[in-house]
């Protein structure tokens, strides 16, 4: 029982400041929580809109909408990524899941659009992680790297092949390439020679004056 609890303090990370360099969290997370409170907040007062304009705005019915809310925002809601010295952790809504990495036997790469990094260490314990959090924030991609090599160094991990390297190379993680604008070729525009200038039109002889001269 106490190598158990041994092992279980091991797999807990230490707390430390947030946002510090020794633990280097997800950047983005903020920005989604509150994009996942919005569409929930919109999609319960929708609901209750409709309610209102249907006249069925009941005791009842509100709670159900303001259930149906609540679910979006918490199925719309990722897991908040953290990751530290040896360990890497995940904190969902109610749930909260940590890795050792420097004690790794499996990591692999699973998905086709929605592309994971999924890790498991000595202890049993299994992690899923988003590799578009890893790719939007290199601290924590640094991390798992050398979580990953103390794990090869201690054994528990075989050397090949490098899960990180395909992780790398995957189209997911990379960052979106900003083109240059493109410079549109002035328009050629005829040169201008100087001709000769025209003569200027005769004056306008008017009858009555060209009258008085007659014999």
């Amino acid at each position: 029982m106490g190598h158990e609890r041994e092992r279980d303090d091991a797999a807990r990370p230490a707390r430390s400041g947030r946002g510090s360099a020794s633990t280097p969290a997800d950047r983005e997370w903020a920005r989604d929580a509150w994009f996942a409170a919005g569409c929930g907040t919109v999609f319960g007062a929708m609901a209750l809109g409709v309610l209102l304009v249907t006249g069925a705005l009941t005791g009842p019915w509100v709670a159900l909408c303001v259930l149906a809310g609540a679910v979006a925002f918490a199925v719309l809601l990722p897991a908040r990524v953290r990751a530290g010295d040896g360990w890497l952790a995940a904190r969902g809504l109610l749930l909260r899941h940590v890795v050792r990495t420097d004690a790794l036997v499996a990591v692999r790469l699973t998905g086709v659009v929605a592309v994971h990094v999924v890790l498991r260490d000595a202890g049993g314990r299994l992690l899923a992680v988003d590799a578009r959090v890893l790719a939007a924030n290199p601290p924590l991609l640094r991390a798992l790297d050398a979580g990953v090599r103390v794990s090869r160094e201690r054994g528990t991990l075989p050397p090949a092949p490098d899960p990180l390297r395909d992780l790398r190379a995957a189209a997911i993680v990379r960052p979106p390439t900003v083109l240059p604008p493109v410079a549109r070729p002035p328009v050629a525009r005829p040169p201008v020679t100087a001709g000769p200038r025209p003569a200027p039109p005769a004056p306008a002889v008017h009858a009555a004056h060209a009258g008085s001269h007659r014999p």
